[in-house]
């Protein structure tokens, strides 16, 4: 069987003169084809088709990684066209629009704190008011059981001072007003997000909460913790390279390949 036959792919088609790493590559395919069909029966084997294979798969091995070598050089070399080109260009925008944005954000910060500080205004304004009307209500009938009083003019005022408590109030029932930024410049308006996340405070309170039958993250829990214990178990087998030696619930496995 020969070791030696090119492959077409690596000389048809093609203008450039071939790569000769991929037409290494292409050869070895051919023959760790052959090498497959003809030589797939290991009960054929013997002492020197076992020392060739194995030869053979450092070919492989080799040509795989000076191949695979080349394909990174030619991925840096690449990247450093690119990076002379767009490199220093696409940082400046990234760090103008970082800093144009924390700009941004703070404006809209400062107009939400104003309008928060108008709506506390508007909510004083509004207490005093219902206690002007509640005022108001009482002088109307005190004039209503005194002597010569004026009952209707006081009916009237109390009126008076009660609508314009309602009318505050009714302002204040509305949703409360957020910052933006839009017009005649801007494409669309745009506003402060809020980005909710969460923190764990008790790893062990968590894990129970989270590790309850019915909560619906319970097998991406177990998921992730057996993946993580599965690197550690993983680790302690490299260490100790001794099966007596595995904690509780782990099994140090050995496989020869």
């Amino acid at each position: 069987m020969s070791e030696e036959t090119l492959s077409p792919a690596a000389t048809i088609g093609h203008n450039a003169p071939p790569d000769p790493l991929i037409v290494e590559a292409n050869e070895r395919i051919d023959t760790a084809n052959r090498y497959l069909i003809e030589r797939g029966n290991i009960d054929e084997w013997d002492a020197t088709i076992a020392d060739k294979a194995n030869a053979f798969l450092e070919q492989v091995t080799g040509t795989h990684g000076l191949l695979n070598k080349q394909r990174l050089q030619e991925g840096h070399d690449f990247k450093a066209i690119q990076d002379a080109k767009y490199k220093e260009p696409l940082s400046l925008l990234e760090t103008a629009a970082e800093k144009l944005r924390k700009l941004k954000r703070a404006y809209l910060k400062k107009e939400e704190d104003r309008l928060e500080a108008e709506r506390k205004a508007k909510e004083a304004e509004l207490r005093a008011a219902q206690e002007k009307a509640a005022e108001a209500q009482r002088h109307a009938e005190e004039e209503a059981r005194k002597k010569g009083g004026d009952p209707l003019r006081a009916e009237m005022a109390a009126l008076k001072a009660q609508v314009a408590a309602d009318e505050i109030e009714i302002e204040l029932e509305q949703p409360a007003p957020k910052a933006t930024i839009g017009g005649t410049y801007s494409s669309r308006n745009t506003g402060l997000k809020d980005y909710w996340s969460g923190r764990i405070t008790d790893i062990n309170e968590a894990f129970k909460f989270f590790n309850k039958a019915k909560n619906p993250y319970k097998q991406e829990l177990a998921a992730a913790v057996l993946e993580a214990l599965t690197v550690i178990a993983g680790k302690e087998a490299r260490l100790h390279k001794d099966k007596t030696k595995a904690p509780p619930g782990v099994e140090f496995v050995v496989e020869r390949k």
